[in-house]
């Protein structure tokens, strides 16, 4: 049975969203963040040009 994608009991900045898919995937929570916070500038960008 595969694991399901659950917010980390450990790594909780933000509400452990970002750890919980770091856990699943098996990789630095770092990258995560760094991938959601250019996702949200890219979008904010987007919608002022």
């Amino acid at each position: 049975m595969e694991s399901s994608l659950l917010r980390s009991k450990k790594d909780k900045i933000i509400t452990g969203v970002c750890g919980g898919i770091a856990e699943h995937f098996k990789i630095d929570p770092i990258v995560i963040r760094v991938v959601f916070v250019v996702l949200i500038l890219l979008v904010i960008f987007s919608q002022l040009f």
